[in-house]
């Protein structure tokens, strides 16, 4: 089994020492001090079930103030830590911010709005494509 390692710079942003990182950032809405730990742990459980793939201990929150947004709107960047890149792009295309807010409304929270959409990064620093299932969409056929 190959394990991913990831750890947070003096920045706040998760980085990889081994395997990838999937990340997307969202805006909610609700005051950054209202986001306590255990409304961080059922964040962390909806997006666990929402990518599908990733176990709740892979996934890192980091909180700021949405700037660009009302008053009281919090910028959540999700990161989840995957072992491999099928792990990584699987939890890529199953996160979106459909599935995101599906999973938050079975654990009372309120909805999402996705700024970015998913991106992959490797252990490197370099990106890679998310491949997208088209199945999963519905694409013609």
């Amino acid at each position: 089994v190959v394990s991913a390692a990831a750890v947070t710079s003096s920045t706040g942003e998760a980085v990889v020492s081994s395997g990838f990182l999937v990340k997307m950032v969202v805006s909610m809405k609700i005051a950054r001090e209202s986001l306590d730990a255990p409304m961080k742990k059922r964040f962390k459980a909806a997006t666990a079930r929402a990518s599908g793939v990733v176990a709740l201990a892979n996934i890192i929150l980091s909180l700021s103030a949405d700037s660009r947004r009302a008053a009281g709107d919090t910028r959540i960047a999700i990161t989840l830590v995957a072992a491999t890149e099928d792990e990584a792009q699987d939890a890529a295309n199953n996160l979106s911010g459909e599935s995101l807010n599906r999973e938050l409304k079975e654990e009372g929270l309120g909805s999402v709005r996705v700024i970015e959409d998913t991106t992959i990064v490797t252990s490197d620093g370099s990106s890679l494509e998310v491949k997208r299932d088209v199945s999963v969409s519905g694409g013609s056929g």
